[in-house]
């Protein structure tokens, strides 16, 4: 995809940018390599926080779709998280994996939410396990602004945007 702007509906505003983006909020320590562990620390997240997962991590989701209050299935940065603004860094595309399992989509951002993740891969997301909204397989976006970072979203499944769906806010997607 070449550099530029696209904009559906009046809704979003897709920029491919290249470069290094500046750091959302202070360096956090690094979590365990556990869903549990993951799902804690968005849930405590303060605003502006960095979630910082390790390399060779593998994050299976478990349990089942439809759950908003990032219990099970999907993760969810929405309600459940005080946060306005999150970052979640991994160590690498391939190094450090979100697997959703097919159990749910991978990631579901709620309104109110900036968020950036970099460095990992989001994978095995299957929005069409969901009783209501089947679409964004990787990420269903709702929130304000997205900036994906170094993100491969891979082998995912939707009715709608099996990467990727954008309920109207504002993406980057770098590299």
């Amino acid at each position: 995809m070449s550099r530029g702007a696209l904009t559906r509906a009046g809704f979003i505003a897709l920029i491919i940018t290249s470069g290094l983006l500046a750091g959302a909020g202070p360096a956090a320590a690094q979590i365990a390599c556990t869903e549990a562990a993951l799902r804690a620390a968005i849930d405590g997240a303060a605003d502006g926080a960095t979630i910082t997962l390790p390399g060779n991590c593998i994050i299976t989701l478990t349990g089942a779709a439809d759950d908003d209050s990032n219990t099970s299935g999907d993760i969810d940065i929405a309600g459940n998280t005080a946060a306005a603004t999150l970052t979640i860094q991994g160590a690498g595309v391939g190094s450090t994996i979100i697997d959703a399992n097919g159990v749910d989509r991978g990631i579901d951002i709620g309104a109110g939410k900036t968020v950036t993740i970099k460095s990992l891969t989001l994978r095995g997301g299957d929005a069409t396990q969901n009783a209501g909204t089947q679409d964004g397989g990787g990420i269903f976006f709702g929130g304000d602004s997205l900036t994906l970072q170094d993100v491969e979203i891979i082998n995912n499944k939707a009715n709608n945007g099996g990467g990727l769906f954008d309920f109207g806010g504002a993406i980057t997607l770098t590299r």
